[in-house]
């Protein structure tokens, strides 16, 4: 409201509050550790990994895209290429499955940072240490399908 001592008037005005990137991703697990048979099918899950994020439900804040992650240390920079092309990890769920098969007679263990990073460049990681075996079982691990809100 606005008054010159004669006239008095009066607008409406909206607020819009957008919301600030104030908080990171929280990944519920620091570490995943799985057994795997060598030669399983391409496409089978390994693990999920999830995160979430406390900012406005449905913003680019809060929305989370999953990567394996180069940059975490040397164990995975140095099998960067092989862990790159023997693993994948579902961008939106966080699902990470193999891209080829798997030997163990060329290397027997993988360790795998996952990254979850918000719209806003905020980011958490979880590791996952891969032991391969040579049984065409293994425990706790199944061929599963985990669904996607994408898919």
């Amino acid at each position: 409201m606005a008054t010159d001592g004669a006239f008095v008037t009066s607008a409406e005005v909206r607020v819009s509050v957008l919301d600030a990137n104030d908080n990171s991703p929280v990944c519920y697990m620091p570490m995943y550790e799985k057994v795997v048979a060598e030669n399983v099918p391409v496409g089978t899950v390994i693990v999920r990994v999830t995160a979430s994020d406390e900012d406005e439900p449905g913003s680019v804040n809060s929305a989370i895209e999953y990567s394996l992650d180069s940059t975490a240390d040397g164990t995975f920079k140095i099998h960067k290429t092989l862990v790159q092309l023997l693993y994948s990890v579902h961008l939106s769920a966080g699902i990470v499955s193999t891209a080829d098969v798997l030997d163990r007679e060329s290397v027997d263990k993988y360790t795998l940072t996952v990254r979850a990073t918000d719209g806003g460049g905020r980011s958490c990681t979880s590791r996952v240490y891969i032991t391969l075996s040579e049984s065409t079982t293994s425990p706790g691990l199944h061929n599963e399908q985990l669904s996607t809100d994408d898919s």
